[in-house]
């Protein structure tokens, strides 16, 4: 049996969806899972929000002070 257009849809988004939880589960960033899934990093993160996907997030580093910079 053929698969329908709506019933491919449907799969190629569970597809897509498993594979951006298990880079998600792999504990790296966003920007080093968004080329190894082929899209943008404003992409990856669009669908994280648009699908409430939990990624964890990596510490990150201590913020400049930009006082002390200016100066």
């Amino acid at each position: 049996m053929t698969e329908t257009i709506p019933a491919m849809r449907a799969r190629w988004k569970a597809e897509l969806l498993a594979a951006i939880t298990a880079q998600a589960e792999r504990n790296i960033t966003q920007t080093e899972a968004a080329p190894v899934l082929g899209v943008s990093v404003q992409r990856l993160n669009a669908l994280i929000h648009q699908n409430a996907i939990h990624w964890p997030r990596n510490q990150q580093a201590a913020p400049i002070n930009t006082r002390e910079v200016a100066q």
